[in-house]
């Protein structure tokens, strides 16, 4: 039985490292997808771990992450590739889509390549995140040790007397 809670126990926890500090598989971002435009390779809800790589090495058919306003993030198939006298501008769309992006993106704006993903794990991270969540993995098991830890303060002081 011990085993068994060992192997579900990195199941669970593995994704949620990965999740947090993504460089233990040589990676430097992680996201949770939110739309279905990339459908089906990313669907909501998966985690996409990217990885920073040199535009210059960035080919067609290469999924990337990068900025698109300050504060969103867009991971989308890179469909043509138009070198200027400047930079290089990346022509993207999302694989459930029907028409690219009408904005090529810059160079700079790339944050990296999606090395692989870990499908459906962003739900239960947004539900950890969650009043719900609180309570149920953090509030209740907590709980559960404080009471166990004042049963066997009682149990010693008992075997004491005796």
């Amino acid at each position: 039985m011990k085993v068994v809670s060992v192997f579900v126990l990195v199941g669970l926890l593995a994704p949620a490292i990965v999740y947090a500090v993504p460089m233990v598989v040589t990676a430097d971002h992680s996201f949770i997808v939110l739309s279905s435009s990339m459908e089906p390779t990313y669907s909501p809800g998966d985690i996409i771990v990217v990885k920073d790589v040199d535009p210059a090495n960035i080919v067609v058919g290469d999924v990337i992450t990068f900025s698109f306003s300050e504060d969103k993030v867009v991971t989308h198939r890179v469909l043509d590739i138009e070198q200027t006298e400047e930079r290089l501008l990346f022509t993207t769309m999302g694989d459930a889509m029907s028409s690219p992006d009408l904005n090529p993106v810059l160079e700079e704006n790339v944050i990296g390549k999606v090395i692989f993903s870990i499908p459906f794990y962003g739900y239960l991270l947004y539900y950890v995140n969650s009043i719900y969540g609180l309570v149920l993995f953090i509030l209740i098991p907590a709980s559960i040790l404080v009471a166990m830890e004042i049963r066997d303060l009682f149990k010693h002081n008992q075997q004491e007397k005796t």
